[in-house]
C-alpha cells in the first residue's frame, strides 16, 4: 500500500459526544510555531481524496487528514451533519486532539463553506496560518452550482459520474489508493452518511449567508489566502459526450447543456482586472497583507471539480500581488460593474431572447426568469464591449500581455503560464509541488 494512504489504526479522538478518525502524516513540527496543514473534503467526501495532494508534500511538513462524523473510522455523530455543526466538531477536534501549532486548511468544494462556518465559530486567531479555497463554494454560490448539475442531469442516465466527467482514467492516485477510495464509497456507512450530508446542503449555505461574513472583511486580517479555481467546463464537456454516445438527451436538452460547458479559464498572476470575470473562474492570491483600509475584493462564484485530480498550481510560481495592484483591480472591477449597469437591454423579454440568439448565447438557462435573463444579456454586450476595446488595444501594439491564456481540446488542453503546460503535473498547497490546473 501506498505510504500517502492514510494508516489503517487512525487515533480516535473524544470530541464529547462520539470519537473523530484523525490521521497524522509527515514528522513532528520542529516548533509550536511551524505551520501545520490540515485538508478538509467536501460534500459527502472521504478523506481519502488527499492521498495525491499529500504526497506531494515535502517529507518535513506535518499535515492531518480526518473522517468527518459517520464517515471511515469516525462514529456517527447526534448532530445533523450541516456545515455549521461540522465545522463545531473540527473546533473540537482541534481542541481534543490537540493540535496548537497554526494550521494552513486547505478546503476543497463544500468545505469551502464549511471552513467560513468554522472562522465565524472560532475567530481569526493564531490557530490559523492562512488558508487555501480548492474548488471551494461560497454562500453565494448554490445557484448557479445547482443550475449547472440541473443541465447535466438529463445526459447523466445510466451513466457513472466519475467514468463520465474521465475522473477514472485521470486521477493521480495510486491503484491501491484509487481501490481504496472506491472501496469506501461502496459502503452502506458511507452511503448512509453521505445522504445525511447531502439532505444539509442547500440549507447550509442559506445559514452561512445570515451570518453576513462579508460585512468583516477581510475575514483573517493580513494572513494568507489563496482561492484556486478549476474549470467545470472540461467536466461538462466529458460528460456531455459520454451521455450523448449513450442517446441521452432531447436536441434541446443538450443545447442546454452546452451552455453551461462554453467557460474559459484565466490565471492571474497580477489580479488584471481589465479583463471580464463573469465566465471566468480565477485562480489568484485573494488575500495578501494589506493596510486595513484597502477595500478587499469578494471571491468569484466557484465550480467544484474533484480534489483527486489535484487541479492546482505551484502556489510559489504566483508573484505576491501588491496593496496597489489590488486597489487599482478594486477601481476596475467597479468600473466594469459600471459598464454593465450603464449597457442598455430591451425590456421585452422576448426581444431579450432574439438578442442573445443573435450573439449566439443560448435563449435561456435553467431557472433563469426574465430579470436574470436581461441580466445576463446586459454582462454579456458589456464584456464584448471590454473585448472589442481590448482587441483595438492588441491591434495597436499597446496591450501588455504577462499570461497565455489556452483551453486545449482533447488531452493536453489546459491553462498555459510562460509557454509551459502545468496539466501534465499535480499540486496542492504553498511550496509542495510542480503543480496541476486541470481544466474542469
Amino acid at each position: 500500500m501506498s505510504s500517502s494512504t492514510p494508516p489503517s489504526t487512525p487515533t480516535l479522538v473524544n470530541i464529547g459526544t462520539h470519537s473523530l478518525a484523525l490521521y497524522t502524516h509527515g514528522p513532528d513540527p520542529a516548533s509550536s510555531t511551524d505551520p501545520v496543514v490540515f485538508f478538509i473534503p467536501g460534500l459527502a467526501s472521504t478523506t481519502l481524496v488527499w492521498a495525491a495532494a499529500r504526497r506531494l508534500l515535502p517529507p518535513t511538513l506535518r499535515s492531518y487528514t480526518y473522517d468527518r462524523s459517520g464517515f471511515g473510522n469516525s462514529s456517527l455523530s447526534p448532530l445533523a451533519p450541516t456545515a455549521e455543526n461540522i465545522a463545531l466538531e473540527l473546533s473540537q477536534l482541534l481542541e481534543k486532539a490537540p493540535i496548537t501549532n497554526p494550521l494552513i486548511i486547505v478546503a476543497h468544494s463544500w468545505a469551502g463553506v464549511i471552513v467560513r462556518e468554522f472562522i465565524a465559530l472560532t475567530g481569526n486567531g493564531p490557530h490559523i496560518a492562512g488558508l487555501v479555497l480548492v474548488d471551494a463554494n461560497h454562500e453565494t454560490t448554490i445557484g448557479p452550482l445547482k443550475k449547472w448539475l440541473a443541465a447535466l442531469q438529463p445526459l447523466g442516465v445510466g451513466l457513472d459520474w466519475y467514468t463520465g466527467i474521465g475522473l477514472e482514467a485521470e486521477h493521480k492516485l495510486t491503484e491501491g489508493e484509487w481501490e481504496a477510495f472506491v472501496s469506501e464509497e461502496a459502503t452502506e456507512k458511507f452511503k448512509l452518511q453521505a445522504e445525511k450530508e447531502e439532505s444539509e446542503y442547500d440549507a447550509s449555505f442559506e445559514t452561512l449567508r445570515k451570518k453576513e461574513l462579508e460585512k468583516r472583511q477581510p475575514l483573517l486580517g493580513g494572513k494568507p489566502v489563496f482561492d484556486i479555481g478549476g474549470l467545470r467546463s472540461r467536466d461538462g464537456r466529458g460528460f456531455y459526450k459520454a451521455g450523448v454516445e449513450r442517446g441521452n438527451g432531447t436536441e434541446e436538452e443538450r443545447r442546454h447543456e452546452a451552455g453551461f460547458t462554453t467557460d474559459k479559464i484565466t490565471i492571474f498572476t497580477t489580479d488584471d482586472s481589465s479583463k471580464p470575470r463573469n465566465n471566468y473562474i480565477s485562480i489568484l492570491p485573494i488575500q495578501q497583507p494589506q493596510p486595513p483600509n484597502l477595500p478587499h475584493r469578494a471571491q468569484p462564484p466557484k465550480m467544484s471539480v474533484h480534489a483527486s485530480r489535484a487541479d492546482l498550481i505551484d502556489l510559489d510560481s504566483i508573484p505576491t500581488t501588491h496593496a496597489s495592484t489590488q486597489a487599482t483591480a478594486f477601481l476596475s472591477q467597479l468600473d466594469r460593474k459600471k459598464r454593465a449597469a450603464a449597457t442598455i437591454v430591451p425590456t421585452s423579454d422576448a426581444a431579450v431572447r432574439a438578442a442573445l440568439r443573435a450573439i449566439s448565447e443560448p435563449i435561456t438557462l435553467y431557472g433563469e426568469g426574465p430579470g436574470d435573463r436581461r441580466d445576463r444579456l446586459r454582462e454579456l454586450l458589456a464584456e464584448r464591449e471590454v473585448e472589442g476595446e481590448e482587441d483595438e488595444d492588441t491591434a495597436m501594439g499597446e496591450a501588455d500581455v504577462d499570461v497565455d491564456f489556452a483551453e486545449g481540446e482533447g488531452e493536453g488542453g489546459g491553462a498555459e503560464i510562460g509557454g509551459e503546460n502545468p496539466v501534465a503535473h499535480t499540486c496542492y498547497v504553498p511550496q509542495v509541488c510542480a503543480g496541476e490546473t486541470r481544466a474542469v
